[in-house]
């Protein structure tokens, strides 16, 4: 999902900055502006998952009624 929404985050944010959609697409191009800086945010989001999964492994295995 993160991948489908990032472009709609970036575009929210130029625009918040006042940034017209037109010049935007005109300078850049347009998947340009939309997708810079994604693979640097999956990198960063990849923490966050890892610990989930591993959260969910060590649940599997360990009886929290017995701790």
């Amino acid at each position: 999902t993160l991948i489908l929404k990032y472009p709609l985050d970036i575009e929210h944010t130029r625009l918040a900055a006042d940034i017209g959609r037109n010049a935007i697409f005109k300078k850049d191009g347009i998947p340009g502006p939309l997708y810079r800086g994604w693979m640097f945010t999956m990198f960063r989001s990849r923490g966050a998952a890892t610990i989930l999964v591993l959260f969910d492994e060590v649940n599997k295995f360990v009886d929290w009624s017995t701790l």
